[in-house]
């Protein structure tokens, strides 16, 4: 990142001049709540904190704005957009706006040193020599010019909070027209205003930000935690399987998914929108199978998903796409619960008699197998132990017994279509009337779901309206029932 890329200016505004840049018809509007600011979920002790440290007269440090590009000022309405100190800029337009008290404990101190106890007021309750002088607060901006990148906003937002503990998670979701920012986001969580359509694993019983329960899991969602784990789905599964480290997703690695992929302008889903749909459906998919599995959970043990088994498990997952290419099914996902608890009970169960008792060298020394794997759990940036834990686990349990191994391909080709309709005498293999090659598709004779695969032995020619009737029926049994039907008729 070059220093004349973050070309910047300073500026001091009141709150009243900040608060009338707010409004709509503003020309210098500020967007307070991007979508890419950390959720609006601090507690409300804390938005009274940073109003009582303005009515007091402290300093409450500088905010940080970006200068959106004239199409996106034109496109949204704004001229700028905040890269830091949301909470700050909302807590003040909210409390002008009276959605909240002062903390009982507020005082205000004036500029000839007087002190007023304003506790427990709205902001049209406070003395009117109080509302001046928060008016009259001096708020300090560093405001970037248009030629700023998401990268270099995110990359501010997380120096600028380094001594705030600014996760990385939190950083990735500050590129703002990232596309795989905006992607995950979008699939992991509500957000305020945008009415998104975000996955049931990540479903909430309560919005409330004091209380945000969520229905499948044991523990509530910080820290961007949902974003983060989509974050390490997408980018193991979208590594070529030929990678050294295809069961990684470090940080380093997590951000670089999001610059090669998600860049507006020169991201791979900029360029390429069957590959979007590709890795889209890929993390989708991902997250079906692990609801799948809490849902077998929940019916057989009451419990929630935890933090350490979505690691588990989204290894099990990446593992079995790479290894079958996307294609398997869980033939039963209470045979494949129970199993894989079981197994995964042999390394961090809560019955010590269970626990294996190995012990397996590595650069820590010699340890018991459940001890390495506990802490293999915990590290992200590590292909051998990775895989290490994921061979553990399937020492314990016979995974294709669990699961139907699909055909890769699944569809076909026009060649061996024809070549079957030859053999066929051009008829239906349905009905044994006359047949068109242009009205021709190919079905499984055992089929697909059930690991029939797509090739010449298992390939039956049926005309395309007989082929949508029978769905996911028995070929055999479509068959016989369908000349019932047509012996009944004629």
């Amino acid at each position: 990142m070059s220093r004349k890329s973050l070309k910047r200016t300073t500026s001091n505004q009141t709150i009243a001049s900040f608060y009338s840049k707010l409004d709509h018809l503003s020309k210098e509007r500020i967007d307070c709540d991007p979508v890419g600011q950390r959720p609006d979920i601090e507690s409300m002790s804390k938005r009274q904190g940073i109003i009582d440290t303005i009515l007091r007269g402290y300093d409450f440090g500088e905010l940080k704005l970006r200068t959106l590009p004239e199409a996106v000022r034109k496109a949204l309405g704004y001229k700028f957009r905040s890269i830091d100190g949301g909470h700050r800029k909302r807590a003040i337009r909210d409390f002008i706006e009276n959605k909240f008290k002062t903390g009982s404990y507020t005082v205000a101190v004036l500029d000839n040193g007087q002190e007023i106890s304003v506790g427990g007021k709205y902001y049209k309750h406070l003395p009117e020599e109080v509302q001046d002088a928060f008016a009259e607060y001096e708020m300090r901006f560093v405001i970037f010019n248009e030629d700023m990148t998401d990268a270099e906003a995110g990359e501010t937002f997380r120096r600028t909070n380094i001594t705030t503990d600014v996760n990385w998670q939190e950083m990735l979701n500050s590129y703002e027209d990232n596309l795989v920012a905006k992607f995950i986001r979008e699939i992991s969580r509500p957000i305020k205003g945008l009415n998104n359509e975000y996955h049931p694993l990540f479903e909430y019983k309560s919005l409330n930000p004091e209380d945000r329960k969520q229905i499948w899991w044991s523990s509530a969602s910080t820290r961007l935690r949902d974003d983060e784990f989509v974050t390490r789905f997408l980018t193991m599964l979208t590594k070529d399987s030929k990678s050294l480290n295809w069961l990684t997703c470090s940080n380093k690695e997590n951000e670089q998914t999001f610059i090669e992929l998600g860049d507006p302008i020169t991201g791979v889903w900029s360029k390429d929108s069957k590959k979007e749909k590709q890795n889209k459906k890929l993390i989708i998919d991902a997250l079906d199978f692990m609801l799948k599995y809490v849902k077998a959970k929940k019916d057989n043990s009451k419990g929630l998903l935890s933090t350490q088994e979505f690691t588990m498990f989204s290894r099990l997952d990446v593992y079995l796409n790479k290894k079958y290419e996307s294609s398997f099914k869980v033939n039963d996902w209470n045979e494949f619960y129970v199993a894989v608890r079981e197994a995964m009970d042999k390394f961090v169960g809560r019955v010590d008699t269970d626990l294996r008792t190995d012990t397996h060298k590595d650069n820590k020394g010699i340890r018991t197998v459940t001890e390495c794997f506990r802490q293999y759990l915990t590290v992200h940036d590590d292909q051998i132990r990775s895989l290490q834990s994921i061979r553990w686990l399937l020492e314990e349990l016979d995974i294709e017994d669990l699961i139907t191994v699909l055909d890769p391909v699944r569809v076909f080709p026009k060649e061996m279509i024809e070549q079957v309709l030859r053999k066929q005498e051009y008829t239906c293999w349905v009905t044994g009337k006359s047949l068109d090659i242009k009205d021709a598709v190919g079905g499984h004779r055992l089929a697909y779901s059930e690991g029939g695969k797509t090739e010449s032995e298992n390939c039956v020619v049926c005309h395309s309206e007989e082929n949508s009737r029978m769905g996911y029926m028995d070929a055999k049994l479509y068959r016989q029932v369908r000349r019932e039907e047509l012996s009944l008729i004629g």
